[in-house]
């Protein structure tokens, strides 16, 4: 791109097919290490979250952005910027575990194997008139014995915020048993801490 860089590559696609042929390559740089190691703007999301699939199969990892702009320099001799990194963790992460859109989806499948694994367990799905999610919740068959059975008849409700995508509250349903160990009643997702979603929980 530099007028005075003698690099040059030609190459022409094989028709009906994905793959291209090089018929001359010059690879020899005259311009500045800089200039080389701009952020490479053909390095998409697609094209990064493909390479680096693999490195976030490990759940005990915490690879950020950062990285991963230090693993694709060392790796492949490219810069790309934090927000190339962003997003290509996220398309990463979605080929391994599927999009936000296809989870809620399964949601509903998820809740009811549920109760057919775990008899007595109760789960719920509230939608609005356009069958879109609004809240659900869930609590084992096993955990709700246990609290009937041998728990101080004491609940506390809190939620933690989701910072996703999609917006809302992650709220859970705690007692303790008599040795002051915490069991976990039910878990829920809604709005807010609002006493609707708390009610269904």
């Amino acid at each position: 791109m530099l007028p005075n860089c003698e690099w040059k590559c030609s190459a022409y696609k094989i028709r009906h097919t994905d793959n291209f042929i090089v018929k001359k390559l010059h690879d020899v740089h005259t311009c500045s290490r800089t200039q080389i190691m701009g952020n490479n703007k053909h390095a998409s999301k697609k094209v990064l979250g493909s390479i680096l699939m693999e490195s976030f199969k490990a759940a005990n990892r915490d690879y950020n952005p950062k990285d991963i702009r230090d693993d694709v320099g060392n790796r492949f001799r490219v810069s790309i910027s934090y927000n190339q990194a962003w997003r290509a963790k996220c398309h990463a992460i979605e080929m391994l575990r599927g999009s936000m859109d296809d989870s809620f989806r399964m949601l509903p499948i998820y809740l009811h194997n549920i109760k057919i694994h775990n008899p007595g367990s109760m789960t719920n799905v509230v939608t609005d008139n356009e069958n879109r999610f609004v809240m659900c919740y869930m609590s084992f068959g096993a955990v709700i014995r246990s609290f009937v059975q041998n728990v101080r008849p004491i609940i506390i409700v809190d939620g933690a915020h989701l910072k996703a995508g999609y917006l809302g509250t992650n709220l859970v349903a705690v007692a303790m048993d008599a040795n002051n160990g915490i069991l976990p009643l039910a878990y829920g997702i809604g709005e807010g801490e609002t006493n609707e979603s708390q009610l269904v929980v």
